[in-house]
């Protein structure tokens, strides 16, 4: 995300701050911060990658588009997204996600908790399967 980083008057259009960690997205030209578009933006969420428990709701993280699910609990239902958003899940332990409730699959889906994954699509209320991986 940097410019050449010998020559500081480059604009660059997203760059870390090397003192605190934290990314900037917006123009830096010079060292005068231009046009901030988000203010701070944590290494999760540049990676646009999650983590969440298995529960029988889930609720994923805002900006991640790869969550891993942790634990055994069966998953019946995730809390709505944004219409048109996607996501894909990827599973670390066995459990069986159920189709039913606001999630619109090819029948239930059961993973081996090796590393298998769903991709799903959401209509602004319920989940829609696109693709699963069972690894």
């Amino acid at each position: 995300m940097r410019a050449n980083s010998g020559d500081t008057n480059k604009t660059r259009h997203g760059f870390r701050d090397n003192q605190s960690s934290n990314y900037y997205l917006g123009n830096r030209n010079g060292g005068n911060l231009q046009g901030v578009l988000y203010s701070i933006v944590t290494p999760t969420n540049v990676a646009n990658y999650g983590v969440v428990a298995s529960a029988a709701t889930i609720t994923l993280p805002d900006l991640a588009e790869v969550v891993s699910v942790t634990g055994t609990t069966g998953v019946t239902s995730i809390t709505a997204g944004l219409a048109g958003r996607r996501v894909t899940l990827v599973f670390a332990g066995a459990l069986t996600v159920t189709e039913g409730s606001n999630l619109r699959l090819a029948g239930n889906f059961v993973t081996d908790g090796n590393s298998d994954s769903i991709t799903l699509v959401s209509d602004g209320v319920d989940w829609i399967e696109a693709s699963r991986s069972n690894n």
